[in-house]
């Protein structure tokens, strides 16, 4: 008894407990639902604030603004006890963090103490960079990592202790202030060290970058003064703006901040003269560029964007000023290290340049040295080896997608910095072009295509034609001119990377409108029934197109015969190969004809080949001197390959000579021409030489009868 007692109790007790948790789910689920609400209510003011609070009000106007607590901001910025509070501050982070503090102190310390040394390997790695024969990539590359170094010299020490005043946990409301002004002035600092370190004489600028020397010499002159001005009123604005006072904010932080935007206008106008900015030679060399035809807009423009901010800071916008300044001043930053990047990667594309173009010169001297008298210039056929790298498109088509890079970086770093201020860069996203049904596993939903994804469709296509058009150049250089490929096997992977990226590129781009692989059924369907209407040849070339990537059977710089057709094979299209002969003409060759059809490929596993010299000697010379000679003429051509062996024959007994035969390689199809041409030459002076006989044709004539009065003679004409 007493045990079923305990199990119903247990039992009770289980079923309570049962219930207790069916009632925690229940309210966990609620909350979980409140919370969604909650958070999505948070999104939506968060969202309202960024599109609404940039444009109220935020400080008086300038009648307001004169009347401000100018001289106690001033006092509270340069009170002494927050000075000393700031310090202690300083003290207790080094203390906590002892190894941070030893580290950037050491480094930012040994930095400058080898820093004359580095600047000597710097110069000394930039005059290697005159001659081709001791350029290199890395010399840059060093010299990169040099410069960076020493801009780290004092701004990682300040931007330490800034972020130490943030993180410390005392709270002072100057301390952080403050440490928020010391982040931003350390970031002025790295970029004003850099700049300069990169524009020292016989520096990464001059001779590494190629930079004008008007360039160099308005950033050496100009860049001291306005990062200096720039940090020091940018200090003091941060400063303000971090502190509670709203007063201070209005007096002496939108003072501070008027004078960094009006020195920011005075340098942009000093660099982005159209006469003597750093722009001006550009604009000259390239006057029907679509840059050089608005430069006049573009400069205007942006001169505006820090005056527009100048009179919004006076009229009590001062809240947005501030943010659109700073991003204002991030932009700046990201545009400056980007043209960095964007002649970094030029300078790669350069140094490659010039060695390629040495190689060649090297090649040709080489070619030219072991060529033989002008027979052989007249006579040779078009070479089947590698052919030249066609430098005038290599150069232009890493620039043009080097080119297209940067812009899009620029716009994607844009794009990160602004969003999140400019409302209009939000309501993209909000804006409804069109919608659609899409099916997402098995269930039909409506999607809408915002103009935010047509912005983006629009994007990744141009990206996709421009990578697609200058992808060939990028990997000649970079990649497949370093490897030992032939260049048949190098345009195959050119081209097959060509069809790679524009398939991705219109995947990627239909993407954005909800496009899957599962809708494409009905251009599946629409290309079977096209094919039996006409298309079948067209998509049977593309087919054989690919085949002949994968498979090669042809490669270009082959020597191929189809039909009656001989030349060297020049491209390889989707649709039809181009073949050029010995005349200079282009034959165009649908693909099929390579896989269908029967096609003779000269060099296709090796370019040895058969020279066949027929010469007839007359009836009665000696047979096996005249082969005797022309074996001793082939075995001392300088062209003809001992092995195989050439071979000589009494072939057969002609109408008027006595046929002999003579058979040898060559080990290519470079002078095929001119040795054919100088073994006929020999075989006819060393047989004149010898007195071996090559008879005319003959013909043994009968005269059954001559007509009357022929020559006086009487013939009877022929009977009937």
């Amino acid at each position: 008894m007493e045990t079923e007692k305990l199990l119903t109790q247990q039992r009770d007790y289980l079923n309570k407990l049962n219930d207790s948790y069916g009632s925690l789910i229940d309210r966990l689920g609620k909350y979980h639902s409140d919370y969604g609400s909650y958070m999505l209510s948070v999104k939506e003011y968060r969202n309202f604030l960024d599109a609404k609070l940039m444009w109220v009000p935020t400080s008086t106007t300038i009648l307001g603004w004169i009347k401000a607590p100018w001289i106690d901001a001033a006092k509270w910025l340069c009170h002494p006890n927050h000075w000393k509070e700031a310090g202690s501050a300083i003290k207790e982070a080094t203390q906590e963090s002892p190894v941070q503090s030893a580290f950037v102190l050491l480094f930012s310390g040994g930095v400058l103490v080898f820093r004359r040394r580095i600047r000597q390997k710097t110069e000394a790695w930039s005059i290697l960079t005159r001659r081709i024969s001791t350029d290199s990539f890395w010399h840059t590359s060093q010299s990169m990592v040099a410069v960076l170094l020493q801009s780290l010299i004092f701004s990682l020490p300040i931007a330490y202790i800034g972020y130490a005043l943030t993180q410390t946990a005392l709270e002072l409301e100057f301390s952080q202030a403050l440490g928020a002004g010391l982040l931003f002035v350390s970031c002025n600092m790295f970029a004003l060290s850099f700049l300069m370190e990169l524009c020292r004489p016989k520096g990464v600028a001059e001779l590494h970058f190629r930079w004008q020397a008007t360039t160099i010499s308005l950033i050496r002159r100009h860049m001291v003064w306005f990062v200096s001005l720039v940090s020091l009123m940018g200090w003091i604005a941060v400063v303000m703006e971090s502190q509670a006072e709203a007063s201070y904010k209005d007096s002496l932080g939108r003072l501070a901040f008027i004078i960094a935007m009006g020195a920011t206008t005075l340098f942009l106008r000093i660099l982005l003269n159209a006469q003597k900015g750093i722009f001006a030679q550009a604009i000259v060399d390239n006057p029907k560029a679509w840059l050089s035809r608005t430069s006049g807009f573009w400069i205007k423009l942006t001169l505006a964007i820090p005056l527009m901010l100048i009179l919004l800071a006076i009229f009590g916008y001062y809240y947005a000023a501030v943010h659109l300044g700073m991003r204002l001043m991030a932009s700046f930053g990201l545009v400056i290290f980007i043209m960095v990047l964007h002649d970094w990667g030029l300078r790669y594309f350069h140094v490659q340049e010039r060695k390629i173009a040495l190689e060649q010169a090297l090649e040709k001297r080489r070619a030219t040295q072991e060529e033989s008298p002008a027979t052989q210039d007249e006579m040779a056929l078009p070479s089947v080896e590698d052919p030249d790298v066609d430098l005038s498109a290599v150069k232009e088509q890493p620039r043009r997608l080097l080119r297209t890079l940067v812009g899009c970086l620029i716009l994607a770093s844009f794009w990160m910095v602004w969003s999140g201020v400019v409302p209009a860069l939000n309501f993209l996203n909000t804006f409804v072009v069109w919608d659609s049904e899409v099916v997402i596993e098995g269930i039909k939903t409506t999607q809408e295509t915002t103009l935010l994804n047509l912005i983006q469709f629009l994007i990744v296509s141009l990206l996709t034609v421009a990578a697609a058009r200058n992808i060939p150049g990028v990997l000649e250089i970079a990649i497949l001119q370093n490897l030992p490929l032939q260049s048949g096997s190098r345009y195959a992977i050119t081209t097959i990377c060509q069809y790679l990226i524009v398939s991705i590129g219109i995947v990627w781009a239909l993407s954005f409108f909800g496009i899957e692989w599962g809708q494409f059924g009905w251009i599946l369907a629409a290309l079977s029934v096209g094919l039996g209407f006409g298309l079948q040849e067209i998509v049977a070339n593309f087919v054989c197109g690919l085949l002949l990537f994968l498979e090669r059977p042809i490669r270009v710089g082959d020597i191929v015969t189809v039909s009656d057709v001989s030349g060297m094979v020049t491209r390889i299209q989707i649709r039809a190969t181009t073949i050029m002969n010995w005349d200079r003409q282009e034959f165009i060759v649908p693909n099929k004809e390579f896989i269908t059809g029967r096609i003779l490929n000269w060099t296709l596993t090796n370019t040895v080949n058969r020279i066949t010299v027929t010469v007839g000697v007359a009836y009665g010379c000696d047979t096996e001197k005249a082969r005797n000679l022309l074996l001793e003429i082939a075995n001392n051509h300088p062209e003809i390959m001992d092995d195989p062996a050439p071979i000589a024959a009494f072939d057969q007994f002609g109408d008027s000579a006595l046929n002999i035969v003579l058979r040898c390689y060559l080990p290519n199809l470079d002078k095929r021409l001119a040795t054919i041409h100088e073994l006929h030459t020999q075989i006819h002076e060393r047989f004149n030489q010898e007195g071996i006989e090559i008879p005319f044709p003959q013909r043994d004539l009968h005269i059954r009868s001559v007509i009357t009065g022929m020559n006086g003679i009487n013939v009877e004409p022929p009977k009937a």
